[in-house]
């Protein structure tokens, strides 16, 4: 029995309407985790994040079927792999346009993720700074003389 295209184009449409919901929805919520990250709702913060992990997770199954597809069917399994995949069974186009889409909305997330933690960066190291001042402690410099362990562990914040 032989592999027909129309077979695997169904397959490979399915697997990118799956992808295209996945990559709306990482959007909406990285738009949602920056208003978040603005403010102080911890429990908003960690909604967010979990929400996210769970979309992020769903992508990488839809990664993982698209490359048991390609190896399935003698493709490489990268990018260049799944695009020859495409051509072979959607000569028209069509699934290549909804590929592309895809890939757009994915570079848009990763966007705004390098965004967003850029704002946790700076906000740990708000922390950080409220930490040492806390302590009393003066910041340690880059290269301490000890290790680098010791330069992070935890001290006592003070006694009743």
């Amino acid at each position: 029995m032989s592999v027909r295209p129309a077979d695997i184009r169904m397959h490979v449409q399915r697997l990118l309407a799956d992808e295209q919901t996945q990559l709306n929805r990482l959007h909406e919520l990285l738009l949602s985790e920056s208003a978040v990250l603005r403010g102080d709702d911890v429990a908003a913060i960690e909604r967010v994040g979990a929400e996210r992990h769970e979309c992020t997770s769903n992508l990488m199954r839809l990664d993982s079927e698209r490359r048991e597809l390609c190896r399935m069917l003698s493709h490489e399994t990268g990018r260049d792999g799944f695009e020859q995949l495409l051509r072979w069974c959607d000569p028209e186009g069509t699934l290549h346009r909804q590929w592309q889409a895809n890939l757009s909305v994915a570079r848009r997330c990763k966007d705004h993720n390098d965004r967003n933690g850029a704002v946790v960066s700076v906000r740990l190291n708000h922390v950080q700074k409220l930490l040492t001042a806390i302590r009393g402690d003066s910041p340690s410099p880059v290269y301490a003389p000890r290790s680098a362990a010791a330069a992070f562990a935890p001290r006592e914040l003070g006694r009743a």
